[in-house]
């Protein structure tokens, strides 16, 4: 999904807002997943922090880190199903 984030922001030139409603939050809508797509009270805090070339740094499951790129893309958290 970082390369489709990627791609919409550099290459079709979306602003940063739109790439995010179409990476996150029209797939958890049209899925009908509710508390999913964004970031907000009483919602699942699902997400990952990009780095200045939008590739992923960091990612978040329920608001816990999962993973953090390291310089041998260690996962810092396992038992992910």
């Amino acid at each position: 999904m970082d390369r489709a984030f990627q791609t919409l922001v550099g290459r079709v030139g979306l602003s940063l807002v739109d790439a995010v409603t179409i990476c996150a939050t029209t797939p958890a809508r049209e899925l009908g997943l509710v508390g999913y797509g964004l970031l907000a009270p009483e919602t699942v805090a699902d997400f990952v922090v990009l780095d200045a070339n939008f590739s992923v740094v960091q990612t978040y499951l329920g608001g816990q880190l999962v993973y953090a790129r390291t310089s041998d893309a260690q996962v810092l958290s396992q038992g992910l199903s």
